[in-house]
């Protein structure tokens, strides 16, 4: 993986953008129908909030042991999707201004948090690293489903923008490298996550009901990708000029 050969920056992007909710959305558009991946997409936004909050935690109590800064943050995520699927109105604008808010959040609380342009070499963890993030995103990805099913689309759609990607690869990269190289991944996946997700779900919820869900997920996929590509170059360049 990229972690492993050093690049802490690229490393960060690609678990931000590298979520299950594209997978899970695209499942249910397949095997249920694609309005229920459409319904989806009007909470999901706000589980990205709660994404950030995570890794804000994260980050934040990196320093007392990654199982703990781990247990903690998606021990608030959950309290937080809880909160919001009991109280919060379904509808997407309420969901979208939740999403900017936990982004600016998160963003709020990894700044100072020192970051590293190389992470320190871990190797032999390659293949425990890609079979552990495809068990946990297979299980979100079935557990998205199964909560559609028990609790409705909004529900489903806060399963499905899980950091299951997020809290996998923070979980290695913390085992192999040490809680502060993956605390310093934390404020790129924050950007990447909320950056390149939330356009491809306004993708999803513009097109799956109308030019149909090939089309609508490979321009989903390719506008994610450009954006991406921009975040990491000017991030790049702002390094650069720090330096």
């Amino acid at each position: 993986n990229v972690a492993s050969r050093g690049n802490a920056r690229l490393a960060g992007f690609l678990t931000g953008m590298l979520s299950t909710v594209r997978i899970a959305l695209l499942f249910m558009a397949l095997y249920v129908w694609p309005a229920a991946a459409v319904n989806e997409t009007t909470s999901a936004p706000a589980a990205l909030a709660f994404n950030g909050i995570f890794l804000g935690v994260f980050a934040r109590t990196a320093r007392f042991g990654w199982i703990l800064a781990l247990g903690a943050g998606l021990a608030v995520w959950f309290l937080l999707v809880a909160a919001w699927w009991v109280w919060a109105p379904r509808d997407l604008s309420t969901s979208l201004a939740l999403g900017v808010a936990g982004f600016s959040v998160g963003m709020a609380m990894t700044r100072g948090i020192g970051s590293v342009e190389a992470l320190p070499a871990s190797p032999g963890t390659r293949g425990f690293a890609l079979l552990a993030r495809a068990v946990f995103g297979g299980a979100v990805i079935a557990a998205t489903v199964l909560v559609y099913y028990l609790g409705g689309p909004f529900a489903g759609g806060l399963a499905a923008a899980f950091p299951a990607t997020a809290a996998a690869t923070l979980a290695i990269v913390a085992w192999t490298c040490g809680g502060a190289p993956a605390a310093a991944m934390v404020r790129h996946i924050i950007i990447a996550n909320f950056l390149t997700i939330t356009p491809y779900l306004l993708v999803v919820r513009a097109t799956y009901d109308t030019v149909g869900v090939a089309a609508g997920t490979l321009l989903g996929l390719v506008l994610s990708a450009f954006i991406a590509w921009i975040l990491y170059s000017v991030s790049r360049r702002c390094q650069r000029r720090a330096s």
